[in-house]
């Protein structure tokens, strides 16, 4: 596979400073279909960048609780593709679209454990997330990984550079996203052909940068390991981290003092909140305010952020 490390600043893409010198796009967005390494059909929304494969890529996580993604991801989407991104977002399994299994799904365990609906010769061939049993959300993790592995074809296709990577999260997509990103930080391509070996960088060394809006700390029973999944990503230095979370969450107040106590040094600031005020019982990313007032916030998160400081 190849990759392109764009040597422009990243900030500079997603607050327009490049837009003026960019391709008009060649293709509106796309349905795709993406399967899962446990044979999960998932559907998403993908467009191609405007810029090929020198286009930076945004990978949107929704949060999870209605019956598909909110219509603030595909509007983020949109944007981001005018700021001169590729971006691709999905419906989860067993939500929206994403509902459909193959024979494979049924012959993993865990899944034949914690999801109704199998039956020996009879098994169904398609899930919702009522099926699902408690502790089952961290499956949810090989769906994002599915959708790393499209957005590598579509490197290899020229089409975007999934080589600069950023993870834009939701809710429970950005804690399902955070422990994603810290799974790449163990995962190698094999390079070499015939003479296979693992390279020497993990890939998750491609991700330049995670948004993480008004993150989970606790999900399907469980507790979400954010501050050691955020410390894991920012390893080295390497991965920028931002979270918008709202001004009255304790926790995620907590957690950012955390973050930048152990991440942030004095040469080196990999880690940055922003508190958003929330509108009353409203979450932050609920009725569009997200796309209207965190928008701006969002692009503003990235700034100082060095494609190039590899």
């Amino acid at each position: 596979m190849i990759r392109f490390q764009s040597t422009y600043r990243y900030a500079s893409v997603l607050l327009g400073i490049v837009c003026p010198a960019l391709a008009v796009a060649a293709e509106g967005p796309q349905r795709v279909k993406l399967t899962t390494a446990d044979g999960v059909e998932i559907v998403a929304r993908y467009e191609v960048g405007p810029k090929g494969r020198k286009s930076p890529t945004v990978l949107i996580l929704n949060g999870i609780g209605e019956n598909r993604r909110p219509a603030v991801c595909d509007a983020i989407a949109a944007e981001l593709k005018r700021q001169g991104c590729a971006t691709l977002c999905f419906d989860f399994r067993g939500f929206g679209a994403s509902t459909i299994v193959n024979e494979q799904f049924w012959d993993d365990a865990t899944n034949r454990k914690l999801v109704r609906g199998y039956r020996a010769n009879a098994a169904s061939e398609r899930i919702t997330f009522a099926d699902f049993k408690p502790g089952y959300s961290r499956r949810m993790v090989n769906d994002v990984a599915a959708a790393r592995a499209f957005l590598d074809r579509r490197n290899d296709a020229s089409e975007c550079n999934s080589g600069h990577l950023l993870v834009l999260g939701l809710r429970e997509g950005a804690s399902i996203g955070a422990m994603w990103v810290t799974t790449e930080w163990s995962r190698y391509r094999e390079t070499g052909g015939f003479n296979a070996r693992l390279a020497a960088n993990p890939e998750g060394r491609d991700i330049l940068g995670c948004i993480w809006i008004d993150p989970v700390t606790a999900y399907d029973r469980q507790h979400v390991p954010l501050l050691e999944c955020i410390k894991r990503a920012s390893n080295k230095h390497t991965t920028f981290v931002a979270t918008l979370h709202a001004t009255d969450n304790d926790s995620l107040i907590k957690l950012s003092r955390q973050c930048s106590e152990a991440l942030n040094k004095k040469t080196s600031r990999v880690f940055v909140s922003k508190p958003m005020e929330r509108g009353q019982n409203t979450s932050i990313v609920d009725n569009g305010s997200l796309v209207s007032v965190g928008k701006r916030l969002i692009f503003d998160f990235v700034l100082g952020l060095d494609a190039g400081a590899r």
